[in-house]
């Protein structure tokens, strides 16, 4: 046959043209002020990351391009998880032209989705050209054309899949959809060439070839629903699509030859004639403009016209068989050797860009997550913990009402005292006894008074602060412009109401203790004195019982009750265990990880993932309350038989009580021992917050006062520059836009090149620019879009929206003021008892003050009017300054 196809054949995606961006100084002052940190000692970051982005302006066919793109790519994703560039807080206008389209248009956005996706589709676009640029002369060539394609459809794809979450809208998917065809009807057209390179089987090429034509005729169909796509594109789809449903249906014809079917080979033909006459129509290969696609289908007409005379003629003189209905022919099945390359996931693109920029810089909803997460870590640690407390008291109790050991200590010892109750005595002298416990008391209740007196400060401080704030509010009325003291104080009330919650628990908790204390004082006080006077104050029989010393029960009791020690006492080890893994417990990363990832991630299963790490502690909980289940069970049958085999007199049964009652005193003295060291250091530790808070305050105060004088004085300018006899001033009449410009790039101003201004609502960005001449390109309100103009869900003028009043997320500290470093803790829900440790890393944004402008509406209450002749006066005397 002759030469059907020419290698090569390809339209390539242009490349969307951009404008120069510079993040330094925006994400400078984004950093200063939301995360209060040093934004010098992210310089070097921030010049990488505008070396990156600047990288890719000029996209070119090779790996190295690529490389660029995706390591831009990458450094975006991580950029998003910490900072919020959007129309509502960080604002950078990303500026890009379309890549399709009758005319070159350029549209901006503050989202840094528009400029993930622009990045991506200049990546497809390089897979494309590179893909295209191969020779074709041998397998690897092939191999590494097809390969090409697939990794451009894969990028169109990705950004498919991520339009909403960048919040891109229009008719964007639809073109991008139609690209991504187009990239795989390209890889498989690059297949069937090197099948027929190779000789293959004309069935194995007709299923190729008709799956081309699916993946070109799909292409065809998405991209007619847009106005993106010019006749040079859609005709081109057109004509392709035909081509290679010509060239199955040929090929179908040579198979069916070689089997000795000579009508349905003219059947084939036939059809074959039809498709490719449809390629061949002058009105669509008009508007081609690729210069080897007409040689192409025309020698592809030629031999499939040469082909359908020659089977004619033999079949009429030869075979004469009848021609079948093209319908009733089985359809040939497409065969589908290419699909979208997928990009790299994170963890790959972590590895190739290596370290991340800003890799200390934690982001604020992950410092919320790892607090609220702290508070979980927190209550379940102590719940591991308060189940063994509580297994620990049952196990004491339920001893004390048996009286044991201190039945058996009467028995075993009459005269004397019990080598254990000796060292509990020495024990409970060598801490201090009751004078110790009350000099803990004492630190407490000093430790308590001092954060009860910082919180009332910092609380009166916001409620002055609040008050003066009202009281110049009605004064001056509409012309006091600012926000509102309680809409700038949540995160400071919410902290106090916090703080105070906190310490309300804890006098709940003293006074426990304090009631504690008081109701074994005397038994603490008794195990202070010296060993003589605590034998003396201890009854003693002069006579043993003997049968009851050799009672068997008394042995396999006293072994009973050394398990029921031993057992308690690994506990004591599993309780410092638990702790300390509370403590070393920092889920940061895990976040931070998760952010990377999924910039919407699931907290609440990151949560319960990390959570997991307490699940062996609950399972070994589990075990010892049960195995003491078992021992406290065989310790009161056991008691019962001794009880009832014994015999005793009144004076052991005195011994016996007061040997008991020692023994429940001393384990009060270590229980309150333990319950006010809790004590003094959860308010040494709170003390470290309420601090921190009590700064913050006065820093805010401070703050809102320097900003209360500026817009004082600005009222102040404002009346002294009122004049009677002026007239109002009027409304300038804004420049309608032209529309956007075409062919060459518009006058666009840099982020860059304009100084940050602080805006209401808590965000920096440029100064807005002044309408423009006609001609100049202006911001517009309509979606972004990926392709040109002319309207239907093109990529027309999209215009950048004005500043947007939104709930402040931070606050820019006022001129001339020091900006403070504000570091307020985020608190968990507040615990009923002590031992909360406030979570290390815990934040909260600071707070300052942006000047706003104030307009003067009607003069303030007590202004008069000047006499008559006083402007004319004042005018001749003071010439008005321009």
């Amino acid at each position: 046959m002759g030469k059907t196809h020419w290698p090569g054949s390809f339209m390539v995606v242009p490349f969307k043209d951009t404008e120069p961006v510079s993040f330094v100084a925006p994400l400078k002052a984004y950093i200063a002020s939301a995360f209060a940190e040093d934004p010098d000692q992210y310089a070097d970051d921030l010049r990488t990351l505008d070396a990156h982005r600047k990288s890719i302006m000029s996209p070119e066919p090779h790996e190295e391009s690529a490389s660029y793109h995706l390591k831009y790519y990458a450094h975006l994703h991580y950029l998003s998880a910490k900072f919020s560039l959007d129309d509502d807080h960080i604002r950078i206008a990303f500026t890009w032209a379309n890549a399709l389209g009758k005319e070159k248009e350029y549209n901006s956005s503050y989202n840094v989705g528009f400029e993930k996706a622009s990045v991506l589709f200049n990546l497809a676009a390089i897979y494309c050209h590179m893909a295209s640029n191969e020779p074709l002369n041998s397998d690897e060539a092939y191999k590494r054309s097809a390969s090409y394609f697939q990794q451009s459809a894969g990028a169109f794809t990705a950004i498919i899949d991520n339009l909403s979450a960048w919040n891109i809208s229009g008719s964007s998917s639809i073109q991008l959809s139609a690209l991504s065809q187009l990239m795989l009807a390209y890889a498989q057209q690059v297949f069937i060439e090197k099948a027929i390179a190779g000789k293959m089987k004309d069935a194995t090429l007709a299923k190729l070839a008709a799956q081309a034509s699916v993946f070109y005729n799909t292409a065809f169909e998405t991209a007619s629903q847009t106005t993106i796509f010019d006749k040079s594109w859609l005709n081109f789809m057109q004509v392709k699509a035909n081509h290679w449903k010509a060239l199955a249906n040929y090929h179908k014809s040579l198979e069916v030859n070689a089997a000795g079917k000579y009508g349905e080979q003219i059947a084939w033909l036939n059809a074959a004639l039809a498709n490719i006459k449809k390629s061949t129509d002058p009105a669509l290969l008009k508007h081609v403009s690729h210069p080897k696609v007409g040689d192409e289908v025309k020698a592809t007409l030629s031999t499939i016209e040469k082909a359908l005379q020659q089977a004619n003629k033999d079949n009429d003189v030869i075979y004469m068989e009848i021609v079948p209905k093209f319908e009733a022919l089985s359809a040939i099945a497409p065969a589908r050797m290419v699909s979208p390359t997928a990009l790299p996931d994170m963890s790959t693109l972590t590895n190739f860009i290596g370290k991340p920029l800003f890799q200390h810089l934690v982001p604020f909803a992950v410092h919320q997550a790892a607090s609220e997460y702290s508070s979980k870590k927190d209550s379940v640690a102590k719940d591991a913990v308060a189940k063994l407390t509580e297994a620990t008291a049952i196990a004491f109790t339920t001893l004390a009402s048996l009286n044991l050991p201190a039945a058996i200590d009467a028995l075993e010892q009459p005269i004397g005292l019990p080598a254990a109750l000796i060292r509990r005595s020495e024990e409970v002298r060598s801490l201090g006894g009751s004078k110790a416990l009350y000099v803990s008391w004492d630190t407490i209740q000093a430790l308590a008074k001092k954060n009860w007196d910082a919180l009332r400060d910092a609380s009166e401080r916001l409620d002055q602060e609040t008050a003066e704030d009202e009281s110049v509010r009605m004064q001056f009325g509409s012309r006091w412009t600012r926000n509102s003291s309680p809409s700038v104080t949540k995160n400071l009330r919410d902290s106090e109401q916090q703080l105070r919650k906190k310490l309300q628990d804890a006098d709940n908790a003293n006074r426990i203790v304090r009631t504690k204390l008081d109701a074994n004082l005397h038994l603490i006080e008794s195990l202070s004195v010296s060993r003589e006077e605590l034998e003396a104050s201890i009854p003693a029989s002069t006579t043993a019982s003997t049968l009851a010393l050799k009672d068997p029960n008394v042995k396999e009791l006293k072994g009973l009750m050394d398990k029921l020690n031993a057992n308690i006492k690994r506990r004591t080890d599993l309780v410092d265990r638990i702790k300390k893994a509370a403590l070393d417990d920092d889920i940061a990363p895990r976040l931070l990880d998760a952010v990377v990832l999924n910039e919407n991630f699931d907290k609440k299963d990151v949560f319960a993932k990390q959570l997991q790490l307490y699940e062996p502690f609950h399972a070994e909980i589990k075990q010892m309350v049960a195995e003491q289940e078992q021992i406290l069970q065989l310790i009161v049958a056991c008691n019962k038989r001794f009880v009832e085999s014994r015999q005793t007199n009144d004076l052991i049964r005195q011994r016996e009580n007061a040997l008991q009652s020692l023994e429940n005193g001393y384990k009060s003295f270590k229980d309150i021992m333990a319950n006010m060291d809790e004590g003094i250091k959860f308010y040494s530790d709170l003390e470290v917050v309420m601090q921190k808070f009590v700064t913050n305050c006065k820093d805010f105060v401070m703050a809102r006062d320097i900003e209360k004088k500026d817009i004082l004085a600005q009222i102040q300018r404002n009346i002294s520059n009122i004049r009677i006899t002026d007239p109002l001033p009027s409304t300038p009449t804004p420049n309608p836009s032209t529309g956007t410009t075409t062919g060459a790039p518009p006058q666009f101003h840099q982020p860059q090149q304009q100084p940050l201004v602080p805006q209401q609502g808590g965000f920096y960005t440029q100064p807005q620019a002044q309408p423009s001449a006609p001609g100049i390109w202006q911001p517009g309100q309509q979606p972004l879009q990926y392709g040109g103009g002319g309207g239907g869900g093109g990529m027309g003028q999209s215009n950048l929206p004005p500043p947007i009043p939104v709930q402040p997320t931070y606050y820019v500290h006022a001129p001339g003021a020091p900006m403070p470093a504000y570091n307020n803790q985020m608190l968990p829900p507040q615990q009923p008892q002590y031992g909360y440790a406030p979570p290390p890393g815990a934040y909260a944004p600071g707070y300052g003050v942006a000047p706003q402008g104030v307009f003067p509406g009607q003069p303030p209450q007590g202004y008069q009017q000047p006499p008559q002749g006083y402007q004319q006066q004042q005018q001749q005397q003071y010439p008005q300054q321009r």
